[in-house]
């Protein structure tokens, strides 16, 4: 692994914070840069050059809010199965 990237058999995957997540995308427009260990709060995850479509949630991140909306995600996936 160097700067973030893996490489695994040919492909690429590299992780990177989720700004397809609403709360996340909110938390980070509110970061004032000051404090690098606010990153570790955000969500993170891996995406892969030859599988675009794939991704995977790598750390689901340590802010309230994020963990509020994860519970609420769980929760709406046992109602809905």
């Amino acid at each position: 692994m160097r700067n973030g990237l893996v490489c695994v058999s040919g492909s690429h995957e590299t992780e990177v914070i989720d700004l397809t997540h609403p709360e996340n995308v909110a938390l980070l427009r509110k970061w004032d840069q000051t404090q690098v260990a606010y990153i570790e709060m955000l969500r993170f995850i891996r995406i892969f050059s030859s599988e675009p479509e794939r991704v995977v949630v790598t750390r689901p991140g340590k802010h309230k809010s994020l963990l509020e909306s994860t519970k609420k995600a769980d929760e709406a996936m046992v109602i809905s199965q």
